[in-house]
């Protein structure tokens, strides 16, 4: 994560990814373990074809070859992972009857997916809950989250 990216979905999955840990649910752990790998992904900045040419032109010393990484919104990292909840339940839903229990994995991973989407504050509404809420806690802490609402299952 860059330094000036919006913490709030992101941090959301990786205290869920934690908690997730802990429990030892593997469900949970996959599908945000994927949604952190697809943000990271689209993070990622294409590089140049490397040039031939001589060893003494190429990039040395530490962090030489490093590339800058696109700065995700808030709004953008959101989009990611409801792409992510849209995937699963599409693929659960072309599974054959025959793979039933890996269809309810995969929407059992889009709801987590799904409540961490509904539970995590926006770009624009995190100061304002923050600054309503002065010293208290928010109330989408990681573990305690109530099940999506029926339109998202």
């Amino acid at each position: 994560m860059s330094p000036t990216s919006s913490p709030g979905l992101r941090a959301a999955l990786r205290a869920e990814l934690t908690a997730a840990m802990k429990r030892r649910d593997r469900l949970a752990m996959a599908a945000c373990r994927s949604a952190l790998g697809a943000i990271d992904n689209a993070e990622a900045v294409g590089i140049a074809a490397p040039r031939a040419g001589a060893i003494e032109s190429s990039a040395v010393g530490v962090g030489a070859a490093e590339a800058q990484r696109r700065e995700l919104s808030e709004h953008d990292v959101r989009a990611i992972v409801d792409v992510e909840v849209a995937e699963r339940r599409a693929a659960a839903a072309e599974l054959p009857p025959s793979v039933a229990a890996r269809a309810a994995d995969l929407r059992a991973e889009a709801d987590v997916l799904a409540t961490l989407l509904v539970g995590s504050p926006t770009e624009e509404t995190a100061g304002d809950e923050m600054a309503a809420e002065g010293s208290r806690r928010p109330s989408w802490r990681a573990g305690h989250f109530q099940s999506p609402p029926a339109a998202m299952r």
